[in-house]
């Protein structure tokens, strides 16, 4: 909390300062929704249900706020495969200048990952590698500050919660391979200060095809790795492939 505190009162004053806030015209909201579903039956059965929705506010001279969410649910031969719902709120200032400042907070809960929630802040700045065209790529960097509460399995000794400062290194690109077709990625590696073993990595890689203005067909293929996952869970490692529908509303 500390952390947020100090990177709220030296980012926000330090950026809103240098231009009188009347002069700062509203922005403009974007929406967007994405749904897919998976269903096998054979000699396995797989149901799995992905949902995900966002909002963004862009004032591509000032600031950027988004807010997403997303869940997944998914069933395995009879048993729970897959419980989990994530959501995020993100703050950049000068979103189109070379280093754009941010504050970012998150927060989510896995139940075959044994994670009644895990919550991060972050501050720290983005680097606009390109921008001009319609392709883009950015790098970041952050400190962030964690806390983690866990269902422990019966017998555990470990601590039923924990908080640890982190570094947070991200990448994000996209661009387009044809008219309507874009292909986009974002990385983010989350190594614990002091212990650079234990790190948490996240990535996802979407091809979009847009089929009307509002509508596109969306195939996204997820990683996420935790090197020191909580006690009871003995696999390190998450991969989804989904392929859906995403609507944006301008």
């Amino acid at each position: 909390m500390r952390l947020w505190a100090a990177a709220l009162v030296i980012l926000l004053p330090a950026t809103l300062a240098a231009e009188p806030t009347d002069s700062i015209p509203g922005g403009h909201w974007i929406a967007n929704g994405e749904l897919s579903f998976t269903d096998i039956a054979g000699n396995k059965s797989l149901s799995l249900l992905t949902t995900g929705l966002g909002a963004k506010l862009e004032n591509d001279s000032h600031y950027e706020v988004s807010l997403t969410g997303s869940a997944q649910y998914g069933r395995s031969d009879g048993d729970v495969a897959v419980a989990s719902v994530k959501g995020e709120f993100n703050l950049r200032l000068r979103p189109t200048r070379r280093i754009s400042p941010f504050v970012r907070t998150t927060a989510a809960h896995d139940a075959i990952r044994n994670l009644n929630v895990r919550m991060s802040m972050a501050a720290g700045a983005e680097f606009n590698l390109i921008t001009d065209g319609p392709s883009s790529v950015t790098v970041g960097l952050a400190m962030l500050q964690d806390y983690e509460s866990r269902a422990l399995p019966e017998g555990s000794t470990d601590p039923a919660s924990l908080s640890s400062t982190r570094f947070n290194l991200q990448f994000r690109g996209s661009t387009p391979l044809r008219p309507g077709v874009e292909v986009s990625h974002t990385s983010q590696l989350e190594p614990v200060a002091g212990n650079l073993d234990d790190y948490l990595l996240s990535s996802r890689t979407s091809l979009k095809v847009a089929l009307t203005d509002a509508l596109a067909f969306q195939t996204s293929y997820t990683f996420n790795r935790d090197a020191t996952p909580p006690p009871g869970v003995t696999y390190h490692n998450d991969r989804t492939l989904t392929t859906g529908l995403v609507v944006t509303l301008k």
